[in-house]
């Protein structure tokens, strides 16, 4: 029986590459020490001639592939003893033998920490897509590293993965906590919410709802695991329970106790598994990936229900963030792995779960918004280009029915698009900003804000048919820059067609004006207010047409009298109708404008409102189940610390539990209350903007003036 992509099948997951070009190593170091280098060309690890180990660094290729992973990641890492196959493990899980190198001598094959180069990916037990990313350790008792060393890497390991695979040989007895004495030190080796010298019992509690699953893989299983009372053989999570994470019957404490008091508390949930030896040549056992299809029927077996299990936990639990119902994607572990390792570096720090969750979330929130900013701008550029055919002509601010799209209709299309794919980009991360920060910076804030990078309005009050309405104008934003660059190359296109087609009326006025009569005068300003008027373009058009028929009876005024029949009086009531009637058309445009944004923003906020009801309503299905399930493994903690004679332990993390319940109920409560207030807020805003009628331009009394009505 061999691991296959059969069991692969039987979860719904397939392997997917993070490398596209060429053909990918099967994995890549993901963390170094420092007396170590990675040559991405050749894809290999050297040592530093002469380098000393001081310090970790993460490896920028790596991190590069892990931003490409925009989906809620469940992280399985291995780690234990050096030359104990945690290697093969993890290869065995992408369905090949040699994934990640393995070593065959006492020199230690991995480094620091390394990561698959291929991913898993599948949906979970709730429907979402999800990645199954494998991380493989140094040994923590290699001889290349020291005892701090270790830790770090250690530390590094649990802070990154939803599993913890703790790979041994042979079946464990209490006095081997010895060797494990790292676990008793991680209480005070990464910190909640500051960086207290010394975790309380209260923060060490806590940190369980933020650790991985703890697995104790026991390798090369020869001997039959103690019989439990019945006389029945024990499982082997019951036997690791009840037999070695147990307190000693002595009235002083002693390391091994303080080791399996660790693991019992910090971990939420602990398992064990066994597998037998694979094989009895020696030969084989030093390289077992050559010699797979040589391994016992047992060991195989074995093998292929690890991976089943394995995988079976990976659809069920997500890496969490800090902050209640909340996970990691690949680009927000890449900002944290950055900050865990500058944290382990400074000995004067310990990682922050949640300072390090808070400024990974604000630093990932503004490089959604800095990216989808740039995506409005050159989907913005882009159509104005295609509609203008890539010259310098103005567009019309906005167009009604089929046909060409004007500035604000373009605006609306990308507008959306942006905003949805906002929502859809920060909206994963709702419930880990409104739980995580004091001021709730809920999705629908954050909207708000991404929003006034594109388009700000201000207020302002319009009369119309003898009513004021409450309006909004664009006064800033991305769109601010398109409008305005648009309005002026409407007024050049404007101004440059009002002069052209003067031309031939200037010409005739300076050469032959003893012949231009008074009608022929009339015939050819209407039939230049016709041409301007087909041909103008954009929001300036009567504006500019205003302006310039000003400037032409102020300069031309004396010439004007020397046309044949010119009558004065008829002129100047001319000009001023013409210049009642221009007045009323550009106020018209910018009325339509104006009732056009306003229209708009009143878009925007009714669509946030129902946003900020689908996030609220999502929210509170993720924190009940979350809380749901935090009930499950904390009663299953009690039971566990109880038969492990923890029991001093156990009425306080009763308390501590009780405690962060409370906490719970009180952040869900004040979540109502902020959806409500914003609500109601929102929905005021959309009231006080009331419908305002398009306006008409009309002649009153005959051939009386243009109003706006």
């Amino acid at each position: 029986m061999a691991f296959s992509s059969d069991v692969l099948g039987k979860h719904g997951l397939s392997v997917r590459s993070l490398v596209q070009d060429g053909e990918p190593a099967s994995s890549i170091p993901l963390i170094l020490p420092d007396d170590h280098e990675y040559d991405a060309k050749t894809r290999t690890v050297h040592r530093k001639p002469g380098a000393e180990r001081r310090k970790l660094y993460p490896v920028p290729e790596a991190l590069q592939m892990l931003k490409k992973i925009d989906k809620p990641l469940s992280i399985i890492s291995i780690c234990g003893p050096m030359r104990t196959g945690k290697s093969y493990i993890l290869s065995r899980l992408l369905g090949k033998p040699d994934a990640f190198d393995l070593g065959h001598t006492m020199d230690p094959k991995t480094y620091g920490i390394w990561m698959g180069t291929h991913v898993l990916t599948g949906k979970n037990k709730n429907g979402q897509e999800f990645c199954v990313l494998l991380l493989d350790t140094e040994g923590i008792d290699s001889p290349f590293a020291t005892s701090s060393q270790d830790a770090s890497i250690f530390v590094l390991t649990i802070l990154m993965c939803s599993l913890l695979i703790y790979n041994s040989t042979n079946v464990p007895y209490k006095k081997d906590l010895e060797k494990l004495e790292c676990f008793s030190k991680l209480a005070d080796a990464i910190s909640v919410r500051g960086q207290d010298a010394e975790a309380s019992v209260e923060e060490a509690t806590e940190l369980k709802n933020y650790f991985p699953d703890f697995l104790w893989l026991l390798r090369d299983v020869t001997l039959i695991i103690p019989q439990d009372g019945d006389g029945k053989p024990m499982d082997p999570t019951t036997y690791i329970k009840t037999k070695v994470l147990v307190r000693g019957k002595t009235f002083k404490t002693t390391s091994q106790d303080d080791t399996a008091q660790a693991i019992m508390c910090l971990f939420p949930n602990i398992e064990g598994f066994t597998l037998p030896p694979p094989h009895s040549d020696e030969t084989v056992m030093q390289n077992i990936a050559k010699y797979t299809n040589e391994l016992t029927p047992k060991f195989r077996e074995g093998v292929n229900q690890l991976m089943d299990k394995l995988l079976t936990h990976a659809k069920t639990k997500n890496k969490r963030g800090y902050g209640a119902a909340s996970f990691v994607t690949g680009e927000l572990l890449a900002i944290m792995i950055a900050k865990y390792v500058d944290a382990v570096n400074d000995p004067n720090s310990i990682p922050s779960l949640d300072n390090t969750w808070k400024s990974t979330i604000e630093l990932h929130i503004q490089e959604i918004m800095a990216e989808l900013v740039q995506e409005y701008k050159t989907r913005m550029e882009s159509m104005v280009q295609a509609a203008t055919g890539g010259k310098q002509i103005p567009l019309e601010e906005h167009t009604e029915g089929a046909g060409s799209m004007g500035i604000m209709n373009m605006h609306k299309v990308v507008f959306d698009e942006v905003c949805d794919k906002f929502r859809q980009k920060a909206g994963r991360f709702s419930t880990a900003l409104t739980s995580s920060s004091e001021q709730g910076d809920s999705t629908a804030n954050l909207l708000q804000k991404f929003q006034k990078k594109l388009v700000e309005y201000k207020a302002k009050q319009t009369e119309l048919k003898g009513k004021k309405y409450q309006t909004s104008e664009v006064s800033g934003g991305e769109l601010w820059g398109f409008l305005q660059r648009n309005r002026q190359l409407s007024e050049q296109h404007c101004t440059r067609l009002y002069l052209s087609l003067f031309d031939a009326i200037k010409a005739k006025l300076e050469h032959d004006v003893s012949k231009y009569t008074f009608k022929d005068l009339e015939k050819d300003i209407t039939q230049l207010n016709q041409e301007y008027e087909r041909k103008a373009r954009g929001p300036m058009k009567y504006a500019v047409l205003k302006k310039m028929d000003e400037e032409v009876a102020a300069t031309h005024a004396q010439t004007f009298k020397k046309v044949k029949g010119f009558q004065d009086k008829v002129m100047k009531e001319q000009q001023k109708r013409k210049e009642a009637e221009n007045e009323a058309k550009a106020a018209a445009e910018n009325v339509t404008r104006l009732r056009e944004e306003t229209n708009m923003m009143k878009d925007t906020h009714s669509k946030n409102m129902k946003n900020m009801a689908e996030e609220h309503d999502k929210q509170m299905i993720q924190l009940k189940e979350d809380g749901r399930r935090r009930a499950e493994e904390d009663m299953q903690k009690l039971k566990d610390m109880q038969q492990s004679n923890f029991k001093e332990l156990t009425t306080m993390f009763q308390e501590i539990n009780t405690q962060q319940n409370e906490r719970l109920t009180k952040m869900l409560d004040q979540m109502m209350e902020n959806s409500a207030r914003q609500s109601e807020q929102t929905a005021s805003l959309i009231g006080a903007i009331k419908d305002m009628p398009a306006p008409e331009v009309r002649v009153v009394g005959g051939g009386g003036p243009c109003v706006i009505q």
